[in-house]
């Protein structure tokens, strides 16, 4: 159920949140690209303009069947193992635990949605090519399966490196704190659900903040052509040295409004999402005292 859990919930925000995560990829390519000019405002209306509402939405099926494979590994094993810690023991995990706990969820949830990753990148920055380079992906899995067949199987894992360090960035700063700062506040504040939302405030502020260069570096890793023969990056490092030498040092937090409020409200729901759904499983129990078990 922990991973059920976590899939329920990732999908809800996701499909809530998408079109800032839209808005966020185009703010990305157009700073590759040196549209300076291009702002969070101007992103929505030439879509709403030129594409209609639905462009927004462009690669959510991609991003659904993410969460699926992704938020419910990630959740689920972390959720799994904390379970059985406590199980075990008759205490919570503390930090470093819990930090140990968080990057094996991420590393094996990272690397498993990787592709359906790649895809949704893809489907989100296609219009920003010429006509003739487009790609013009029908739907998640004719993408998957045109990846494979023109460029092989294994281009499915392309940017998987960053994709990882994102996500063990991203899991570790949203779970742990989340986790973190509901025990911090728990001697002044006793009733579970002000905890949850506390923790979920503080968890999405740091981990946005922290994860956004990677998030950049892999969607210009996974977006992109080769030109004259040749990827224009080599790899997570590459792209983060061009991007702050061509770009500006700023440039590595481009989008961050957009990322934001894609992401934190997405990490505030899922989390309190999660914790329902848990409490609504019978998967977290109260003792008298209140204390979680």
């Amino acid at each position: 159920m922990n991973f059920v859990v976590g899939g329920l919930a990732g999908c809800f925000s996701t499909f809530l949140l998408q079109p800032f995560d839209y808005v966020k990829v185009q703010l990305q390519v157009h700073s590759e690209m040196g549209l300076k000019k291009s702002t969070f405002a101007s992103v929505i209306k030439h879509t709403y303009t030129n594409y209609g509402f639905f462009q927004f939405y462009r690669g959510v099926d991609s991003a659904l069947l993410r969460q699926l494979i992704y938020t419910s590994t990630r959740v689920g094993v972390f959720y799994q193992l904390t379970d059985m810690y406590k199980s075990n023991y008759n205490r919570k995990p503390g930090l470093i635990t819990n930090i140990g706990f968080s990057i094996i969820c991420a590393v094996a949830g990272a690397f498993m949605a990787n592709p359906t990753d790649l895809i949704l990148i893809r489907m989100q920055s296609d219009m920003n090519l010429p006509p003739e380079k487009r790609r013009n992906y029908k739907n998640v899995f004719n993408a998957l399966f045109r990846t494979v067949n023109e460029e092989g199987f294994f281009k499915l894992w392309t940017g998987a490196f960053p994709t990882v360090i994102r996500g063990v960035i991203m899991t570790t700063s949203t779970l742990v704190t989340f986790e973190e700062f509901k025990k911090l506040i728990a001697p002044y504040v006793k009733n579970d659900k002000y905890q949850s939302l506390f923790g979920s405030l503080c968890a999405s502020l740091i981990a946005t903040t922290v994860s956004l260069p990677f998030d950049n570096a892999k969607t210009k890793l996974q977006k992109m052509k080769k030109e004259n023969g040749v990827y224009p990056y080599k790899g997570i490092k590459d792209a983060m040295y061009k991007t702050y030498s061509k770009e500006g040092f700023k440039s590595l937090w481009v989008g961050i409004s957009s990322y934001y409020i894609s992401k934190a409200p997405k990490v505030i729901i899922t989390l309190l999402t999660i914790d329902f759904l848990r409490r609504f499983f019978g998967l977290k129990k109260i003792k008298k005292d209140k204390e979680l078990i």
